[in-house]
């Protein structure tokens, strides 16, 4: 029913030409409806809830929840786990420190290092490259040559190389 067709069914009953012996409380018309609809909504409720709390659960629970609060739970000490661990710890860097240390080779080159690369090198040097090398250097007045004889240097290759190496310089 729209608020027009209220008020005029208001107007028709307040008028004084139109008098049953009953009286009207104002604003009666206004929440009629709604109070129609709250009547029918609660009709169709159920009258039972569908949940039933057990006989005694409130006569009980504050003795149950005490209980929970209060009962004692297993404290694992931080402090007692790290004294477990450290140990552990200690010895496995120690372990790796030694290890580090003994497995790492030295970088010295050896002899065989050396005439590995000039054997294996894919630009190797022509007489040519050297010569324009050490064409400005002066070995004459160097003194790695001077005090050796030609015998001891030839003695110090036949000790430090292969003869391979020194057939292949001949």
């Amino acid at each position: 029913m729209s608020k027009k067709e209220k008020n005029k069914i208001i107007d028709i009953i307040s008028e004084e030409k139109f008098d049953s012996g009953y009286s009207i409380p104002k604003n009666y018309f206004n929440s009629l409806e709604e109070q129609f609809s709250n009547n029918l909504f609660e009709k169709t409720l159920p009258k039972k809830t569908g949940f039933k709390t057990p006989e005694g659960y409130f006569n009980c629970l504050e003795d149950n929840l005490s209980n929970k609060i209060n009962k004692q739970t297993k404290i694992i000490s931080l402090q007692k786990k790290l004294l477990t661990w450290i140990p552990s710890l200690a010895a496995a860097c120690i372990i790796v420190f030694i290890g580090l240390n003994f497995s790492t080779s030295t970088n010295e080159l050896t002899d065989e290092d050396i005439i590995l690369w000039f054997e294996n090198r894919n630009d190797r040097l022509t007489d040519l490259d050297l010569a324009q090398a050490f064409d400005e250097t002066d070995f004459e007045n160097d003194d790695f040559t001077s005090n050796l004889s030609a015998l001891e240097i030839e003695n110090y290759l036949n000790t430090k190389y292969p003869s391979s190496i020194l057939e292949v310089l001949e």
